[in-house]
């Protein structure tokens, strides 16, 4: 009897001893797992993490939205009389006797003379090429053609996969409740309508603001736009990065902003379109810093116009952005912002 509460007692503590064994080996491995997972979940957030939203627009943008807005095309004036010219310029400082003397037809001892030769800026100016005609204007380019190129840049191939991940709903919790619903989702006869009705805005530097609907909208501002005879056309604006120390002006990087709302959380392609290439980066704001999102060069790239694509992750709500011009001349063209 005692024989067998001792084999009992034995077995029971080479049964406890094992256990424990086998226990600590069970945590160890599932400590090793975790921790390999937090370290691959870290790496791939690198380059996935999702872009929040804003509630508060930039400090720059806030100025920029205080100013007056451009007169309605029924508030246009009529030309000045020159009465009324020749009112003003009396009040100016010498201008009793200059008009005296226009009225009276007499020449001036100071008589402005003509120039033979146009100043070196606007010599500058002229070199440029000229903007290209309405008719080189290209077709918006496929969501193929944009992830190729999207697929060249760092971590580009990654980000490809996440976001035609069959089942994949970013910002709506685990890829299995993104699966559930993307199941549940075919169940709704509306669903065509819903996701895919208008997934595409298009923004022009002349018609720079874009409404599809009360969640889906986007506008511009360009900074370093240059106007005038060769470069203004209805479309395209040339960005050109200049200064002078005659007349006090410095614009060594123009850029463009970009404020957009979006309505779904998910991936986003946005493509900056130019004619002719460009050195640029592109940065978002996120919680008061601006981190880059993009990085190009499409100076020694065939074919005049030029893709400068951002697949990128974003949370539903407003979103700023703004297109750097490092180095180059070209003609902003247009500025697309497409769900995947």
């Amino acid at each position: 009897m005692k024989r067998q509460r001792k084999l009992r007692f034995r077995g029971s503590a080479v049964l406890l001893i094992v256990g424990c064994f086998l226990g600590l080996l069970f945590v160890q491995q599932m400590f090793m797992n975790t921790t390999e997972a937090q370290q691959k979940t870290k790496k791939f957030n690198s380059v996935t993490d999702q872009l929040k939203g804003s509630t508060k627009a930039p400090a720059d943008f806030q100025e920029l939205e205080k100013g007056k807005k451009a007169p309605a095309e029924t508030e246009k004036r009529k030309p000045p009389t020159m009465k009324a010219l020749m009112e003003k310029v009396s009040k100016q400082s010498g201008g009793k006797k200059k008009v005296a003397a226009a009225k009276a037809g007499k020449p001036d001892k100071k008589i402005l003379k003509g120039s033979t030769k146009a100043p070196a800026d606007l010599q500058e100016l002229e070199k440029g090429k000229k903007a290209p005609a309405k008719t080189e204007q290209r077709k918006p380019p496929t969501m193929k053609a944009l992830m190729d190129k999207v697929s060249k840049q760092p971590g580009g191939k990654e980000k490809i996969k996440r976001a035609t991940k069959k089942g994949k709903t970013s910002g709506m919790g685990s890829e299995m409740t993104g699966i559930l619903l993307s199941g549940l989702s075919e169940l709704n006869p509306f669903k065509l309508k819903v996701a895919h009705a208008a997934s595409s805005l298009y923004l022009y530097p002349n018609y720079p603001y874009k409404k599809l609907s009360d969640t889906f909208y986007g506008w511009l501002y360009i900074h370093g736009a240059l106007r005038g005879r060769f470069y203004t056309s209805s479309y395209y604006v040339k960005l050109w990065p200049s200064h002078s120390s005659t007349w006090g002006y410095d614009v060594r990087k123009p850029y463009v902003y970009l404020t957009v709302r979006v309505p779904y959380s998910g991936w986003y392609m946005i493509n900056f379109e130019t004619y002719y290439g460009a050195k640029a980066t592109l940065k978002t704001r996120q919680s008061g810093s601006y981190p880059t999102v993009g990085t190009y060069d499409t100076r020694y790239t065939s074919g005049s116009y030029k893709d400068h694509p951002a697949l990128l992750n974003l949370a539903a709500g407003t979103h700023y952005f703004v297109w750097i011009l490092d180095q180059g001349y070209p003609y902003i063209f247009r500025v697309s912002v497409k769900k995947v």
